[in-house]
């Protein structure tokens, strides 16, 4: 943070601040533009001008009557505000006086300032009763506070503005201290009077300043003081409800509405209402208390109370809505006044249009909820939807559990309690786009929420097109309409059965990158699956196993189902009922199916018949669980179809059903199957036995999963599916395939042969002549292998005409996309083993809706031209297409098969064994993934195809094969194209970068030295003016940046920087790749800054990074890059300068960078991690703790983007436990410590030798080890850092850029080992590595400071070993420099302030000149005044300068020295509450101090206190501590002068057990020499106390050893 001036001035002259060129907003108030200063300084005010203090202002008189606003809470707020100042003069006084100085600052350079004045105000005003008179005395004492602002001149800078405003923060902490009700800092809602009001009615946009403003020059209205209240509760009751927050809003609007109507009306009146007026007003405040009353309770209550507790409340909202109305109403009638209440309407016309524009949701029969059967989930469930911490709760469960039934009575409960934004049940939505599944949790969530329409009917307008990424889908339709309804609480999404989606993968990964702070929370369910389970962990997520029910349960359901049966007098008894339900084990679909197949009519045995035989068949088998489902099934089966020719109907039946792919009227299933009406009738009559979904009454035909469950499903398709010996297997392959053949027959041999399929079009198309024309190519592509074809597919096909064909294809245009409708004319002279590929073509100009049919036809088109190698290509570019789409694993797989297989084509061509075939062109990708064709390079391209999507895959799965074959590909494609072929450059250029990739990945150095090789290559074959010769430019030099940073090679980064600079130079404005040159230009200039410190290079950098910022405006798709970049380099400037603007604005590029990389952008990791840097940075510099604390959430969430083996998985690992490390440090929370150890660890093995950050893992985890040893004394601990640091320097040897980094690292290790055993030798090459790394940091190095710190620090450690005084004054000579080195503002100057001060002080205490002594205190002064109360090293400062003050007390005898070290102490107690590592050291040293005013003054209450504060330290350091003993000592100490005091037994025992521990130091401690001094007198004379002989024993044996 930027120093502060001192503020004697302010306070005694009232001088004018100095103003600098530039004017910075005040901190408080980020949203006010800063106005350039004028041309004319403005003078400085002279003292006969100011305000005296004790002069009152001038009272203003109320100027304007009540007007009504905009907003019904702001004008509640000034109302209640205009209340409070009437009723309380001073505090009217001091608002006024704020206002006067507000008008007068036209520029607004204080309303920072002035808020934090108003604020505390209103904390005053707030007083409850019994403290009324400590407010108005303080009012008065900060009235004089305010007055010295408005004597303040400012003059615009930054500097003085802090200034300024921590002289107010310290007045108000001043009138706090001595005014103890206001001592703690309660924020608005949690004080009584006008901080509540405030708290439930004021905005984000609206500030407290405008609200007083406004109430002190209005005139209140008395008559609705008492209503005004009455709303102001209710809108409290808006802000703490957990459900139902429109409904309950609504009442307060039209509250709130309604009472600021009526006090128009009464402000417009010039004299009392009339009695009729307020009698209609007193009647109307009674309705409105008990209204307010019932809110109140009702927003105390949890989410599923009226279902959870089945305790039916007699207040709904409704009903008090309807009361209030009704109450309103009544208040015209009897008053004669009518109040046109003006509430908007919310439901326009084109917004409902827009919403029901969008995909609904498929209707689906709710399944049967058996009351209390699942009732413990549903409070699991509801409890977890009400804590933070998860975005995910997983449902998991076997087949047949219930997860549907559950989830279809959660979003029941969720909509009754208006907590639900969409349900979605995917058993009808199995092959849907999530594009599509997003729109219609949209259009449900419009429904239930219509304050959201607005915002979803935007989003249809403008993100409904085809190149719209998932992530905006997701953005515009569900996330920004929900935190539009700023709802207090989270929606929930319900998403039933995700196995059975195809595209849940892609869904789940942009889940992966919602924050767990987002307004929605999601509740998935499937059954256990590795795939979800891999992608949920990714995610905040509560895994929950749905358990099966009880046999309870179970009982129950068939004890209510039962009583529906017609039994013919046979009812099952209650033991029967018992047996049945135990074969169940918990199964619900089995107790479903049962009961369906006792009640169904096809069956026409008695039912008890039939469940004597369901129980016959499960006891004779045995009760084995997992096998009962499939024992039903069999046996229902069985029952159902005993007829053989039934039975292969059966088989063709269900196989149809399972690979259908929209649902047919009952006759066009028949007529597809070529089956006649009746039989399938009957199946499907017979089938509904064991149907669990769907309409059961239905003449449709749906796909089978829409119909049955999952488990039945599973049964048919299994291998061991048999009954009367028979097989009953299905096979989806073979369904297809059976289904590709009719569907042949009914478009190419039926209805193309016929007169009317000659010449009709699409829509004129009957039956199932739709279906068969739009599916064949799918049934045909599932149903036969790519190589080698069905033969029967294969005759199909031949036999087909190319008129036909085309006929046929100009049928399915139309179906595929609506602009075909009017037909397409250039499929003529087409062959038809061709045709296929040109449709695939033709469709893939169309969106990415159509992908799925270009796909099939391509799949047809290889099976038709086997050897084309351009139809396969074709295919793999589909299939990569639809990979960028979905991110479907699968489809990259595909995408890699396909193209492996068209290499080999082109090699057995290469070989003279086959033929390229004459259809398609050659398809290939640069090193940018951009396409290029070359019909001479078919096989360079398709290698470099496949080493490109292997490539991809290795950054999705990080299988070091997948790029080690990329490589390998690269390198045979560069071997095809020899000089001069023309696309070697672009090979030289695939390969340089694959290989620099691969360093990056594990560090192997010769892969660097290859990549910049080719690069130079490349280069040379594109000489000016080659139209790629900057991009060669710009390859080389990140290369040689990147070797650089390897082994610190200067010459690398001095080449790198003109290739820069010439590939700048190509590509001037407005090309489109200038801006990514400025930004490379940039990274290296900092890059050079950081080695040698030239300020110019930095400066340079951060004006490139504006420069390429400007050339990328929103929505530029690298302008979040630029952003980043320019925030990086701002705070590098931070770091060097310490001007909070840069860090400031930093933080703010760094958040709008995130804003636009919204799950799932590959670069949102990136932005998380950038950002909490700069939230840690700005921690350090401030002491924010909800800096750190977004700090963490962030790189937590950058992790989980980041699983391994992501190649970037380790620095994730390292930013997060940086920060863990650094919240230690700051309330010394040792899980935290733990933690941060253990990710270090994880980096570590991610890193092995020789990757390029193996060392960087080396310093974090021996820097974390460190810190551990500080706060526990484990010697293991430090001598394992001492051996990384080793490790890590080994591998930065000289000129690497950061060996000095590592000298000191080491260094500072050796010395604090020293610290804990002694050993010289080691402080003496601590010494030795410090000089090192001070030679290699000449100015104006960056980081010189530093290290002159770090010597000063060793040799006057040294010093205090040897007492060599050349040391210390060297060291203090040291600390000079660098302070010099860190002027203000500079972050690090506080640090430098108390290293020179500690050197004075320890100097003062050899030499004892009282100038050390005296110089040494200001210092310590003002690095207090550099860190505020909030700063995390501010405790540090404060016993720095407590003990410097403690011992000038001890020289001087003055006793407000000793007064003020004592305060500090315990100022810097409250700093470090348990378990702050350091809290035991603050113990310790408030207790000395007490004791030495003890010694002084004899106040036996000192001395109680200190035997207190060491008895807490001692309990705080663990004993293995290396300054555990020196707690013992004082201690011990302290209770002697307390025994030699009171002579109390008790304290002489609690001595003697100190001395025996200190004896069990080791033997070196010199603290165990002072005990076995000190011990015998001791224990003497408690012998002369208390007489007992082993005492005086004891003595004489220690003596003897001694």
């Amino acid at each position: 943070m930027a120093s502060k001036p001192r503020l004697t001035h302010i306070f005694d002259k009232s001088k004018a601040f100095v103003r600098r060129k530039t004017p910075q907003p005040p901190e408080a108030s980020n949203n006010v533009v800063a106005t350039p200063p004028p041309a004319t300084p403005i003078p400085a005010q002279s003292s006969n001008d100011d305000i005296a203090p004790d002069k009152p202002s001038p009272p203003v008189a109320p100027q304007k009557a009540f007007v009504k606003s905009k907003r019904f809470e702001t004008d509640i707020a000034v109302l209640s505000a205009a209340y409070v100042l009437e009723e309380n003069p001073e505090l009217k006084r001091l608002i006024l006086l704020i206002v006067l100085i507000h008008d007068k600052d036209e520029e607004d350079q204080l309303i920072g300032v002035l808020e934090t004045c108003t604020r505390f105000s209103v904390q005053l005003g707030s007083a409850t009763e019994p403290h009324r008179a400590e407010a108005t005395e303080a009012i008065a004492v900060f009235i004089k506070t305010v007055e010295k602002i408005k004597t303040v001149q400012l003059e615009g800078d930054a500097q003085s503005l802090d200034a300024l405003t921590s002289m107010v923060d310290d007045e108000i902490a001043k009138i706090k201290s001595s005014h103890p009700p206001f001592a703690r800092d309660r924020g608005f809602g949690t004080s009584e009077g006008l901080s509540k009001v405030l708290t439930a009615t004021i905005g984000a946009s609206i500030t407290v300043l405008d609200i007083v403003k406004e109430a002190s020059a209005v005139i209140p209205v008395p008559w609705v003081k008492t209503v005004i209240g009455g709303v102001v509760s209710l809108l409290n009751a808006v802000t703490q409800t957990r459900s139902n927050y429109s409904d309950m809003k609504q009442i307060a609007a039209t509250a709130g509405e309604f009472v600021i109507s009526c006090a128009v009306i009464c402000s417009d009146r010039t004299t009392e209402p009339s009695k009729e007026l307020k009698r209609a007003l007193n009647k109307f405040a009674r309705t409105l208390e008990s209204i307010v009353v019932e809110c109140d309770e009702l927003s105390r209550l949890n989410p599923f109370w009226r279902y959870l507790q089945q305790n039916v409340q007699k207040g709904t909202l409704q009903g008090i809505g309807t009361r209030l109305n009704i109450a309103i109403e009544l208040f015209q009638t009897e008053s004669q006044v009518h109040v046109q209440l003006d509430i908007k309407d919310l439901s326009r016309k084109f917004d409902y249009a827009a919403l029901n524009s969008l995909p609904n949701h498929p209707h689906y029969v709710r399944n049967e909820y058996l009351g209390g059967s699942r009732d413990d989930v549903l409070g699991y469930i509801s409890g977890w939807i009400d804590k933070p911490n998860e975005l995910v709760l997983w449902m998991h469960g076997a087949a047949g559990l219930g997860k549907s039934t559950v989830g279809q009575q959660l979003v029941h409960l969720l909509k009754h309690d208006d907590r639900l934004a969409g349900g979605v049940f995917l058993t009808n939505l199995t092959t849907e786009h999530p594009e599509t599944v997003i729109q219609m949790i949209s259009r449900q969530l419009g429904e239930m929420h219509p304050q959201a329409i607005a915002n979803i009917s935007e989003a249809a307008r403008k993100v409904n097109g085809p190149h719209s990424p998932l992530k905006d889908y997701f953005t515009a339709y569900i996330i920004n309409p929900v935190h539009e309804l700023k709802y207090p609480y989270q929606l929930v999404i319900v998403i039933d059965g995700l196995e059975e989606w195809t595209n849940h993968e892609s869904f789940l990964a942009e889940l992966a990158h919602i924050p767990s702070s987002s307004p929605l929370k999601f509740v998935l369910t499937s059954r256990p699956s590795h795939s979800i389970e891999r992608l949920l962990n990714k995610i905040p997520v509560q895994k929950y196993p749905l358990p099966p029910v009880s046999q309870e349960i179970v009982e129950h359901y068939f004890n209510h189902h039962f009583e529906r049966i017609d039994w013919r007098g046979r009812k099952p008894d209650q033991q029967t009922i018992n047996r049945l339900a135990t074969h169940a084990h918990g199964l619900l679909i089995w107790a479903t199916t049962v009961r369906s197949l006792l009640s169904h009519e096809s069956d026409e045995r008695y039912p008890h018949v039939i469940l004597d035989q369901i129980l016959l068949s499960e006891e004779k088998v045995g009760a084995r669980s997992g096998e009962q489902l499939e024992r039903l099934y069999r046996d229902a089966i069985a029952t159902l179809f005993p007829e053989p020719d039934m039975r292969e109907k059966l088989r063709g039946f269900l196989g149809a059903m399972m690979v259908l792919q929209e649902a047919l009227p009952i006759r066009d299933f028949a007529g597809l199957l070529g089956m006649s009406d009746r039989p399938a009738e009957e199946i499907q009559r017979r089938l509904a036995a064991l149907q669990t979904r769907g309409d059961f009454k239905s003449d449709v035909i749906p796909p089978a999963l829409q119909q049955f469950h999952v488990s039945f499903l599973e049964f048919i398709q299994s291998t061991s599916t048999e009954y009367n010996g028979h097989s009953i297997a299905l096979s989806t392959t073979n369904a297809h395939s059976m289904l590709a053949n009719r569907c042949l027959e009914i478009v190419f041999f039926e209805l193309l042969q016929s007169p009317r399929g000659q010449t009709c079009a699409y829509s004129e198309l009957r039956g199932v002549e739709p279906y068969a024309v739009k599916f064949w190519p799918l049934h045909l592509s599932n149903g036969s292998s790519r190589l080698p074809l069905a033969p029967s597919a294969t005759k199909a096909l031949i036999d087909i005409s190319e008129d036909d064909m085309r006929r046929w294809a100009a049928l399915f245009l139309p179906c595929v996309a609506a602009r075909f409708q009017d037909g397409y004319d250039s499929l003529d002279n087409i062959p038809r083993s061709a045709l296929l590929y040109k449709l695939a073509m033709i469709i893939g100009e169309e969106d990415v809706t159509t992908l799925s049919y270009q796909l099939y036809c391509l799949e047809i088109a290889v099976r038709l031209q086997p050897i084309n190698v351009g139809t396969w290509r074709a295919l793999g570019e589909a299939y990569h297409r639809l990979y960028e789409h979905g991110r479907y694993n699968k489809n990259l797989d595909e995408e890699i098969g396909v193209f492996r297989h068209a290499l080999e084509l082109v090699s057995q061509k290469s070989a003279g064994q086959g033929s390229l075939g004459d259809v398609g062109i050659d398809i290939g990708r640069d090193s940018e993934g951009r396409t290029n064709t070359s019909e001479t390079d078919a096989q360079g391209s398709i290698l470099t195809c496949v080493a490109y999507a292997l490539q991809i895959r290795f950054g999705q799965r990080g299988a070091s094969n997948d790029f080690d074959e990329a490589i390998s590909l690269h390198r045979e494609a560069l071997v095809l194209r020899p000089a001069p072929h023309p696309n070697r450059s672009a090979s030289l250029n695939n390969l340089a970068i694959a290989l620099q990739t691969h360093f990056g990945q594990w560090g192997a150095s010769n892969d660097l030295d290859e990549a910049i090789s080719l690069n130079r290559d490349a280069l040379v074959l594109r000489p000016a003016p080659h139209p790629d010769r900057s991009q060669s430019l710009n390859n080389l030099a990140i290369a040689l940046r990147t070797r650089f940073g390897q082994w610190g090679a200067s010459s690398d980064l001095d080449q790198a920087i003109p290739l820069f600079r010439e590939a700048l130079i190509l590509l001037p404005v407005p090309h489109p790749n200038r801006s990514a040159s400025l930004n490379n230009l940039a990274g290296a200039l900092q890059i050079r800054f950081g080695q040698r410190g030239a300020s110019n290079d930095l400066d340079e950098a951060i004006s490139l990074n504006r420069e390429a910022l400007v050339l990328r405006p929103a929505p530029h798709p690298n302008h979040s890059m630029s952003l980043n970049n320019l925030a990086n380099a701002l705070q590098t400037r931070f770091g060097q300068w310490g001007a909070s603007n840069d860090l400031d604005e930093a933080i703010s590029l760094n958040r709008e960078a995130l804003v636009l990389q919204p799950a799932p952008h590959p670069n949102r990791s990136m932005s998380l991690n950038n950002l909490a840097n700069a939230l840690r940075t700005r921690f350090g510099q401030r002491g924010a703790s909800n800096d750190l604390d977004e700090a963490i959430s962030l790189n937590r969430e950058a992790l989980v983007l980041r699983p391994a083996p992501h190649p970037d998985r380790s620095a994730s690992l390292n930013n997060l436990a940086n920060a863990l490390q650094t919240r230690f440090g700051q309330r010394g929370t040792a899980n935290d410590l733990d933690k941060a150890i253990s990710l270090h660890q994880e980096a570590l093995v991610l890193r092995p030798a020789p990757h390029p950050n193996r060392s960087v893992s080396l310093n974090n985890l021996a820097s974390a080890l460190q810190t551990r040893f500080g706060q526990c004394g484990t010697s293991n601990d430090l001598d394992e850092v001492i051996l990384l640091h080793r490790e890590a320097l080994v591998l930065r040897p000289a000129p690497h850029p950061d060996h000095s980094q590592s000298l000191n690292n080491l260094a500072g290790a050796l010395q604090t080992r020293f610290g804990q055993r002694g050993t010289s030798n080691n402080l003496d090459e601590a010494i030795l590595l410090h000089r090192e790394a001070l030679v290699l940091r000449p100015a104006p190095h960056p980081d010189r400071s530093a290290s002159l710190n770090n010597l000063a620090s060793a040799l006057q450690t040294r010093f205090g070993q040897r007492g060599a005084s050349n040391d210390l004054d060297e060291a203090i000579s040291l600390h000079r420099e660098a302070l010099v080195l860190l002027p203000a503002p500079h972050p690090g100057r506080s640090h430098s302030l108390n290293d020179l001060a500690n050197a004075l002080q320890t100097r003062f205490g050899q030499r004892g000149a009282s100038n050390d002594l005296d110089e040494a205190i200001p210092l310590y002064r003002e690095a207090l005044f550099l860190w505020p109360a909030s700063h995390p090293n501010r405790s540090i400062s404060l016993n720095n300068l407590a003990i410097a003050l403690q011992t000038r007390f001890e020289q001087r005898r003055t006793s407000n020295d000793l007064d003020d070290a004592i305060l500090l102490h315990r100022e810097a107690l409250v700093l470090l509450p348990a378990p702050h590592p350091d809290r035991s050291r603050s113990l310790n040293n408030l207790a000395n101090a007490l004791q030495t005013r003890f010694e002084q003054r004899g106040a036996s209450n000192d001395l109680d206190e200190a035997i207190s504060l060491h008895r807490e330290a001692l309990v705080l350091r663990p004993a293995s501590h290396p300054k555990y003993s020196n707690l013992l000592k004082a201690f011990a100490v302290a209770l002697q002068s307390r025994f030699e005091k009171n002579h109390l037994p008790p304290d002489l025992d609690e001595v003697i057990l100190l001395y025996r521990r200190l004896l069990d130091c080791v033997v070196q401690d010199p603290n165990r020499s002072w005990s076995l001094k000190r011990f015998p007198a001791a224990l003497r004379e408690r012998y002369a106390l208390m007489g007992e002989q082993r005492d005086i024993d004891e003595a004489t044996d220690i003596e003897r050893v001694g």
